[in-house]
């Protein structure tokens, strides 16, 4: 399927990539407003979203991002474990927790 949309070639664009373009584009103007907003929450960008130090209030993103931006979306949150006493062979190496946070504390 292609869409009669003529690039500088003169060929026609396919449907899925005329879509994934303006996915894309919706997916980079959300982002942007999230990083705005989360600021210096933010520790992470990730491929579709960001890890931050303390909770975010999901229902307060969404309307901000629909209010910035139009778009309608949800957030997911899920907790990330800190568990720095194993590793994938499995031995045990005894961790200074406090030392680590101590460390890396903005």
């Amino acid at each position: 399927m292609t869409k009669a949309t003529k690039c500088e070639n003169q060929k026609c664009v396919r449907k899925s990539r005329l879509l994934a373009h303006i996915l894309h584009g919706a997916e980079s103007l959300i982002l942007q407003h999230m990083i705005r907003y989360l600021g210096e929450n933010i520790v992470l960008l990730q491929h579709d979203g960001v890890t931050c130090k303390e909770p975010v209030d999901t229902d307060a993103l969404s309307d901000h991002i629909a209010e910035m931006t139009g778009y309608q979306v949800q957030f997911d949150i899920e907790k990330l474990t800190l568990d720095l006493s194993r590793d994938d062979i499995d031995t045990f190496e005894p961790v200074n927790h406090e030392e680590i946070f101590q460390t890396y504390a903005a």
